[in-house]
């Protein structure tokens, strides 16, 4: 068996030349009839993005679009004080703007958010629903009497596949543009939504996301103007780009509560002050990655078999430092070191608030929702309770029967298999298409190792492959190595078996 023929036995298609799908939904087709009406007779419409990654890339999803289709340029939501819901706040700056139609991405799926959109109804504004968490309630009731789309809800038109908050959007602006307007998309926003699946861990081997992900490899073009300023390594538009470059330093902002500089990024068209803005977002990535290292030791750990819960009593320091925010690079860090799941909570008055995140990616949404109140992504979510003792009871019964891990972090695959350059740059691609899900790795046992070069912080050894490993840890002869290969044109250690 070739590498073409074992990687399409595993259902991958590196050939797939589809188009972004078309969303036969009333929801929608509603929705961009409101829209329409609005570009036709040139009103402003007003953007609201969740406090995240994602909600930043749906925001800009929307503001490459309506920029695509007329000259009125949209109002964007000024993020103001993080929220787990929407913010308030858009209330009085909607009024401010003067627009009439409100697009609300990212958010808006909770109970909670339902009284914000009812005094926007309230204020003359038809606010407009694009998400895709948990829809809180009776979807298709509440459909009847608002402008929603909720792509998880209506996730049985997209094959059964899970997309991010800002595809969704892009899904929506899809139908508009061609149904209404009979333009292209625009292809920014097609990068937006990208960045959007990678910062979320969504799956691309799925039709939809093969679909977006070869779109925007095909097309040779620089991207949005923050987003190029960001990309100093000339890095193709995939994982590495999205997942390590540019998802990392915007939700240090949220973190840290940088939000000048956020919508400074959001509203910036100046490609020479564009630059020194993309510096400014680093600053603040390493500012909170300081933070983490400094809140990390003021939690306390209880292990419950393979479960670590961690407890922090608020202190003004601490409020100071914003460690809620952190609370969920704090449980990655944490479910890192125990190897198993990690729930990391703050507790501020009466009630405890935090975040999970598990070393084996097991998904526990569902089953945290029976004994306390969460929400989110199957694979980090955030929760809340008001009695400790009640809920680490939960955890010592969930302990006893939770599996170690449910799926593989990878499947191996042997070397043998590879015998070109070719076949390398194919096992690449796969691992890009699945972001998620297990990524197959090579599996190689070293007949001999020579050094071919090396610097303060890596080693580039030649063991017998198409490409060179590069490593920071010296290689052994016959040592069984775990390589991950890489678009770009390297193969990297992964792990030493």
């Amino acid at each position: 068996m070739n590498i073409m023929d074992y990687l399409d036995s595993e259902m991958f298609t590196p050939a797939y030349g589809g188009d972004l799908p078309v969303v036969k939904s009333d929801n929608i087709d509603r929705i961009c009839r409101e829209l329409y009406y609005a570009i036709k007779n040139e009103e402003t419409i007003f953007i609201y993005g969740d406090y995240d990654m994602d909600g930043f890339a749906a925001a800009n999803v929307w503001g490459e679009i309506l920029s695509s289709l007329y000259h009125v340029p949209p109002v964007f939501f000024r993020y103001v004080n993080r929220m787990h819901s929407i913010d308030p706040a858009i209330v009085d700056q909607a009024k401010r703007s003067g627009a009439r139609v409100v697009i609300i991405c990212d958010s808006g799926s909770g109970i909670r958010d339902r009284e914000v959109v009812a005094k926007l109804r309230m204020n003359g504004h038809e606010p407009i629903v694009i998400d895709h968490h948990n829809w809180e309630g009776d979807y298709e009731s509440s459909c009847i009497y608002n402008l929603i789309y909720n792509s998880h809800e209506e996730n049985e038109l997209l094959g059964g596949a899970e997309i991010s908050g800002a595809y969704a959007s892009l899904l929506v602006g899809k139908h508009l543009c061609d149904k209404y307007f009979q333009h292209s998309l625009s292809f920014n926003a097609m990068i937006f939504a990208l960045a959007s699946m990678y910062s979320d861990c969504v799956d691309l081997a799925t039709a939809p996301g093969r679909a977006l992900y070869n779109i925007v490899q095909t097309v040779q073009m620089p991207g949005p103007l923050l987003l190029s300023s960001m990309n100093k390594w000339n890095y193709s538009f995939s994982r590495r780009f999205f997942s390590f470059i540019v998802a990392p330093p915007i939700n240090a902002c949220f973190r840290t509560e940088e939000f000048g500089l956020l919508n400074s990024g959001m509203l910036i068209k100046d490609k020479y002050l564009s630059p020194k803005v993309s510096d400014k977002f680093y600053v603040a990535h390493k500012y909170a990655k300081e933070l983490v290292e400094l809140l990390v030791p003021v939690f306390s750990r209880e292990r419950y078999g393979n479960i670590t819960v961690c407890v922090h009593d608020i202190v003004p320091e601490t409020r100071a430092m914003h460690v809620r925010n952190f609370s969920g690079l704090i449980a990655n860090k944490i479910a890192q070191e125990e190897k198993g799941m990690a729930i990391v909570v703050v507790k501020d008055g009466k009630t405890y608030e935090g975040s999970y995140r598990d070393f084996y990616n097991r998904k526990m949404l569902s089953t945290f929702r029976l004994f306390c109140v969460a929400d989110g992504h199957d694979s980090a979510f955030g929760l809340s309770f008001s009695n400790l003792s009640e809920f680490t009871r939960h955890i010592q019964r969930l302990s006893e029967t939770a599996t170690v891990r449910t799926e593989k972090d990878y499947e191996a695959m042997s070397s043998r298999f590879v015998s070109s350059v070719e076949d390398v740059q194919a096992l690449a691609v796969f691992n890009e298409y699945r972001n998620v899900r297990s990524k197959i790795l090579l599996s190689h046992k070293c007949s001999s190792v020579r050094l071919v070069s090396t610097t303060r912080f890596r080693r580039v050894y030649d063991v017998g492959l198409p490409y060179n490993v590069s490593c920071t840890l010296p290689i052994m002869e016959g040592a069984n190595l775990l390589i991950e290969p890489m678009i770009t044109k390297s193969v990297e250690l992964r792990a030493v078996e």
